[in-house]
């Protein structure tokens, strides 16, 4: 059980919340003003008509609430000691309410909405002129809850000797899906829809010599949408509802010519088909109304090369790294239904991203580092440095795909951003508590430092239209030092 808000401003269709151009801060005192002069007579929630200042701008909290409930259970048996049976149930159950309330009305009366039709006075309907007056902890905006059920068998088979190991894995799962809207007329709840899932997947590992292995995994994934994929803002499910298709292989060897060096590459491949998401997008430039995309059939490829390699030189010092090369991109172009804030949909779109870069992670990796440890003093305290140094590029920024309506449109790379060096430096001393004083072993004192060259770097960005002018961007971290302290019973 759990619950969370987040706060923020809110206000009246036409009414833009003033801020600093220098800053960004907004200017509460203009809001407060207008807010006092603003004379509305409207209905309040229990019917009755009344009259005072309404605000144009108000403070408002976005409510997430979230109850669930699970059984696991599981059973293992041993056919022979290397043959063996993992059975597994996983159920589950969630409710999750959504809603918003009035936090604080910056000094207005009341705020004023319709976007409840179960409160409407004047029969102007939903959409309409059907004004309430809201308090603050009112709910306003919306009030919905989603309902999940969940449930699974899975299957492992395990078999192990000194040159192979193997396993295949099996699962059928069903995912239920319902939700309940307080601000929608009708049937307030809807029935669950059903996904029926399962996953087939296996690998095997077998050992060529003492110092050279190779592996190889496999699965299919037919996996339930998300919520937001079967249901959007409404009782209404979404058309052309579909489960999610996810195929992926890996193809590697491990090396390890002695005992101080191992080596280690793979090959892996990815296709996440069929995948839904909701995106908005101003109705025109410079609109403050939004429209609301409904994007699914997407799919993603991700494939790439990793190399990991280990040097021990001695017992208190060794030497790591690795590479990673990655290509991940749309695979396809995709259609979206266009909702209105209404909830009502008024068209389709073509979205051209095909070929189109992934974001979310740098494509291109790189990492190399050491651990040196000695010891200090004559009461066996032991003292270690770690720096490590990272290299990232191929980074691709988010991009919104409404922006890519005509073809073409996917010939135009969302922006790269720079690469960019990372070097953490973590340091520790470890030394054991004498007369071990309640039970205590040992304690250890962390000094930890990241980005000790106080590089500047961009850890995500939105690319508005492919210029690095019109990017929304996050920096990463400066230097920053971490002290913590660690006691082992």
């Amino acid at each position: 059980m759990g619950t969370g808000w987040g706060s923020g401003p809110l206000s009246v269709y036409g009414y833009k919340i003033p801020s600093n151009p220098v800053n960004g801060l907004l200017n509460f005192n203009t809001v407060f003003n207008d807010n006092l002069n603003n004379p509305t007579t409207v209905y309040n929630a229990a019917g009755k008509q009344i009259s005072g200042n309404a605000s144009k701008g108000i403070l408002r909290l976005s409510h997430n609430d979230h109850q669930w409930a699970g059984l696991i259970a599981n059973y293992k048996h041993n056919f022979t000691k290397a043959l063996t049976l993992n059975l597994s149930f996983d159920g589950r159950y969630y409710v999750g309410a959504h809603y918003r309330t009035v936090s604080n009305l910056l000094g207005g009366d009341f705020w004023v909405e319709n976007t409840n039709p179960n409160l409407n006075y004047d029969n102007s309907g939903y959409g309409g002129t059907g004004n309430i007056a809201y308090y603050p902890g009112d709910k306003i905006a919306y009030y919905n809850k989603d309902f999940v059920k969940k449930y699974g068998l899975n299957a492992q088979l395990e078999y192990t000797n000194s040159k192979v190991s193997a396993f295949i894995n099996g699962s059928v799962s069903n995912t239920g899906y319902a939700r309940e809207d307080y601000f929608e007329l009708g049937v307030p709840k809807t029935k669950y829809y059903n996904f029926r899932g399962y996953i087939v997947k296996g690998g095997v590992n077998y050992n060529l010599t003492d110092w050279l292995n190779v592996f190889a995994n496999g699965g299919y994934n037919s996996k339930a949408p998300y919520f937001s994929g079967v249901f959007r803002y409404t009782n209404t499910p979404i058309e052309n509802r579909r489960n999610e298709a996810v195929s992926s292989f890996e193809l590697g060897l491990g090396l390890k010519p002695n005992s101080r060096s191992s080596i280690s590459m793979d090959y892996y491949y990815t296709r996440w088909g069929n995948q839904t998401f909701n995106v908005s997008a101003p109705t025109a430039p410079g609109a403050n109304d939004n429209n609301f995309y409904n994007v699914n059939g997407l799919n993603e490829i991700h494939k790439g090369f990793e190399l990991r390699g280990k040097y021990t030189f001695s017992r208190n010092l060794y030497f790591k790294g690795g590479l990673a090369f990655g290509d991940n991109y749309y695979e396809n172009n995709v259609s979206s239904a266009i909702f209105n804030n209404n909830h009502q949909k008024v068209g389709t779109s073509d979205l051209y991203i095909k070929g189109l870069k992934v974001s979310g992670a740098p494509q291109t990796t790189g990492s190399l580092g050491f651990r040196y440890r000695f010891d200090v003093g004559q009461n066996n305290g032991k003292f270690f440095i770690m720096p490590m140094a990272r290299y990232y590029a191929n980074y691709y920024a988010a991009f919104n795909p409404t922006y890519r309506t005509k073809p073409g449109d996917q010939s135009a790379q969302a922006y790269r951003i720079s690469p960019y060096s990372i070097i953490d430096v973590t340091s520790g001393y470890q030394f054991p508590i004498k007369g071990k004083f309640a039970g205590l072993q040992s304690a250890e004192v962390l000094l930890s430092l990241t980005n000790v060259m106080n590089a500047d770097y961009i850890t995500n960005a939105y690319d508005n239209n492919g210029t690095y002018q019109a990017m929304d961007v996050f920096f990463g971290r400066p230097r920053t030092a971490t002290v913590s302290f660690k006691v082992n019973f």
